[in-house]
């Protein structure tokens, strides 16, 4: 699975609940403009902030879920 999902054009990321990433593809990082996106914030990766999205909560719900 994993030379399937390092060459999707679409960017993923494994994040925990605290915003996390622990895993992304090339992808992500290339879309991001960020050479390391492991062990950063996800919203810090995409270039924005948390606090500017009014509502994370079914992303929360999601991760905490898991």
């Amino acid at each position: 699975y994993r030379a399937i999902v390092d060459h999707l054009p679409d960017g993923i990321a494994l994040v925990d609940a605290a915003c996390t990433v622990h895993w992304a593809n090339d992808r992500l990082a290339d879309w991001c403009g960020a050479c390391t996106t492991v062990g950063r914030d996800f919203f810090e990766v995409l270039g924005t902030s948390s606090q500017a999205l009014p509502d994370l909560q079914p992303f929360r719900a999601a991760l905490a879920a898991l």
